[in-house]
């Protein structure tokens, strides 16, 4: 948001409400559904609260998704005795460190076995807040060396 609102309805980054409508069709741009009300998009305002909790989950997803696949490449040739979570352990760490309560769990099946779907607390947004303030800090060895700048660039801009 540290842009001017006319910055935005720029002819180049502007979306009409019929490319919105293309874009649900075809299910690309992150659109799923049609608009339910044919609003002119120059008379919505983005809610920003709810904008920043839905940036921040999608951040803190990928970083999980990171530490696991992660440990399950190192644990790839490994017997099962061996294996360890040691980079999703090391992220949570890291988000404990910065004052919330934060774990990750494996969903169970029917059966009540792993799924390998995974699961973590939902943050409320004071929480949020202090992730965004001090994760970025704490992410150098957490994440890959190759891609730990970016993540935390991306950290820093939100």
């Amino acid at each position: 948001m540290s842009k001017p609102k006319e910055y935005y309805w720029g002819a180049s980054l502007a979306r009409t409400l019929q490319q919105l409508k293309d874009c649900a069709k075809a299910q690309k741009y992150s659109c799923q559904h049609q608009p339910l009300l044919e609003i002119p998009l120059e008379n919505v305002v983005l809610d920003e609260l709810h904008l920043m909790l839905r940036v921040t989950d999608k951040l803190t997803k990928n970083l999980i998704l990171h530490a696991l696949e992660w440990d399950r490449k190192d644990n790839l040739n490994k017997p099962a005795s061996q294996r360890t979570d040691k980079h999703l352990q090391d992220l949570v760490k890291a988000i404990v460190s910065c004052g919330v309560s934060f774990s990750v769990w494996e969903k169970q099946d029917a059966d009540g076995k792993g799924s390998g779907l995974y699961d973590f607390t939902s943050l409320m947004g004071s929480d949020k807040k202090l992730l965004l303030q001090h994760l970025p800090a704490k992410l150098k060895g957490v994440v890959k060396p190759d891609v730990c700048d970016t993540v935390i660039k991306i950290w820093k801009v939100c």
